[in-house]
């Protein structure tokens, strides 16, 4: 699904970009809504999650400065440039000179030269059940609904809000493994997905490897072999993904959330008011987009003299 160009209401994102530094949790903590030991609990998580919304520049720059004088690393964006290619899925690969190439689902072909600056967002989540073993990609186990929306990691912004509800068996949990690519070229931004379970990685992968992420894997270190200005982004390794919940009904789960984290009742409503679409956005989606955002703006940054 291709998400409509045209922005509602520009909005002024704080995104956080762990990890952070030493933090004065005292002087963050009215920026963003929370106790002391709640922001402590919060600058743990290692994903990237919008912390602030502002329609006014001004402020934003302003709580920015604030929370970058209390130890926290984050960028501050514009929620239109949350308006990334949507994920299109690699069907099969080889490396040859002068570099990778890729077909995707409809048959095209894309060459990624090896010197073309790459940043690449490694997403492996882990979503154990009863068993102790993880589910397979876009699909959801029978999960503790609790343990998925409860969790204090990750809860944040300016106001508190009590939400009831079930979890929304209509939207399940994202449990996956795949690699995106963000490469610049000189008609845009291309985005291309390598997939456990949908990308053919037989051409790279070792006969002794028979597992799809394993599969992912190797490839992703071939990849850090042959793509020479690879910046690769982990961040997402080992998430545990939140459940989205269904606020129409009156259910017997009934959790404290704050903020824009996923599984919050402000997120969809923020990002909805951005574009039409983004509130459709699974958490591996919206977290990929948070990541490229966050690293290319750290690179970006002026380097401070020595």
């Amino acid at each position: 699904m291709r998400l409509e160009t045209r922005t509602l209401h520009e909005q002024f994102l704080i995104v956080s970009d762990p990890p952070h530094g030493r933090l004065d949790v005292r002087l963050a903590a009215p920026c963003i809504g929370l106790t002391p030991a709640q922001v402590r609990l919060k600058t743990d998580y290692p994903v990237p999650e919008i912390w602030v919304a502002d329609r006014s520049r001004i402020r934003i720059a302003a709580t920015a400065q604030t929370l970058r004088l209390a130890g926290h690393r984050l960028a501050v964006v514009k929620g239109s440039q949350l308006l990334l290619p949507p994920q299109t899925v690699v069907e099969s690969f080889c490396f040859r000179a002068p570099g990778l190439v890729v077909r995707v689902k409809d048959g095209s072909e894309v060459e990624i030269p090896y010197d073309a600056p790459v940043t690449g967002v490694l997403c492996k989540t882990k979503c154990p059940d009863k068993s102790g073993s993880t589910a397979g990609p876009g699909f959801a186990r029978t999960i503790d609904p609790v343990a998925l929306v409860s969790d204090t990691h990750g809860a944040g912004g300016h106001a508190k809000e009590t939400m009831s509800g079930e979890p929304d068996k209509a939207r399940p949990v994202c449990v996956s493994t795949f690699l995106d690519l963000y490469v610049p070229t000189s008609t845009g931004l291309i985005r291309v997905t390598f997939h456990e379970s949908e990308t053919d990685f037989t051409p790279g992968a070792s006969e002794a490897t028979d597992d799809a992420a394993d599969r992912l894997m190797d490839f992703v270190s071939d990849c850090e072999k042959h793509l020479v200005n690879l910046r690769l982004d982990r961040r997402l390794e080992d998430m545990l993904p939140r459940r989205p919940v269904s606020y129409q009904t009156t259910a017997r789960y009934s959790v404290s959330r704050t903020g824009y984290s996923f599984a919050s009742a402000r997120l969809p409503r923020l990002l909805g008011e951005i574009a039409p679409g983004l509130d459709a956005l699974n958490q591996c989606e919206l977290s990929s987009r948070l990541v490229y955002l966050t690293a290319t703006q750290r690179e970006s940054a002026p380097r401070r003299a020595a």
